[in-house]
């Protein structure tokens, strides 16, 4: 893997359950689909989409400024990226 690893774990037991690549050796988010099959990292200004397996689906870098918070659109295949001015929605196709 490279750039940040994130830590998977049981709540129940504290122990690591997994690793997930974050794709950059900072990331400040991080937000699961709610099936749990597509993870979302936002890194600086780049937003990254991820298979269950920790593979990289996109990365998305238009954004104008830090994004400073992701979150997954209930019931739909789109991700938000709250930035300076406003949201970018992004449409994840991959199940």
């Amino acid at each position: 893997m490279n750039g940040a690893a994130g830590c998977v774990g049981s709540a129940m037991t504290g122990s690591e359950i997994g690793r997930l690549d974050g794709g950059d050796p900072w990331v400040e988010y991080a937000a699961w689909r709610a099936d749990g099959k597509v993870p979302a990292t936002a890194a600086g200004r780049t937003l990254r989409l991820w298979d269950h397996a920790g593979g990289l689906l996109c990365s998305c870098s238009d954004h104008p400024s830090t994004i400073t918070d992701i979150k997954w659109v209930p019931g739909r295949e789109e991700v938000s990226a709250a930035v300076y001015g406003g949201l970018i929605c992004w449409r994840a196709d991959q199940d």
